[in-house]
């Protein structure tokens, strides 16, 4: 078992991002980017912090999705994902939960594929929940695609995020990242969202 937080060279958390390397075994994983690939993807879009309709626009997203409900075959690692998600929250943010979202099955899987800094919760007050922690599951290797790093934002500073397959990586939703423009290749991953009470 291997969770630790992120931390720059001075040993500062810098910012409160947690990794867990070790929730699924390789068979499993293959098993999971098997089913998720058996799925209708479709373009993805972007929502405002006012409503929840989409709107499309390739300068700042341009990535295709497919949502994973749970049933009887995604229900064991659905599971186990969200177990180890309530670990860490113990472990290091302590946030309130009350509900989680469906799985986002994400492929950069064109040229220029990307999604420009954004944060994953919604700060109005439309929505009687809000998304507190992001949750995503690197599926492909990273000898698969060229381009496509993970990066974070905090304070103007751009930090690159390292995804071997398997890794999971958790952040505050209100937490500035990206994924760069792919330049070759098809990057996947699994997202889960952690919502609950607006902050106070």
């Amino acid at each position: 078992m291997k969770y630790f937080l992120n931390t720059d060279k001075t040993g500062r958390n810098y910012p409160p991002i947690c990794f867990y390397d070790e929730a699924f075994t390789e068979e499993e994983l293959v098993k999971i980017e098997n089913y998720c690939e058996t799925l209708t993807k479709k373009e993805a879009g972007i929502q405002s912090n006012t409503s929840t309709d989409s709107k499309f626009d390739n300068n700042i997203r341009k990535t295709n999705i497919a949502w994973v409900h749970r049933d009887d075959e995604t229900a064991p690692w659905i599971d186990r994902f969200h177990q180890v998600a309530l670990m860490m929250n113990d472990g290091f943010y302590n946030m309130n939960f009350t509900s989680y979202e469906d799985f986002q099955y994400t492929c950069y899987d064109s040229e220029q594929s990307k999604y420009d800094f954004h944060i994953d919760t919604h700060m109005g007050t439309y929505a009687s929940i809000q998304r507190k922690m992001t949750a995503i599951l690197i599926l492909s290797k990273p000898e698969e695609y060229v381009g496509g790093k993970f990066q974070i934002k905090t304070d103007n500073f751009e930090r690159t995020i390292e995804q071997p397959r398997g890794r999971m990586i958790f952040f505050p939703a209100f937490i500035l990242h990206r994924v760069t423009p792919i330049e070759s290749g098809v990057r996947k991953s699994l997202v889960n969202w952690l919502s609950g009470p607006h902050f106070k």
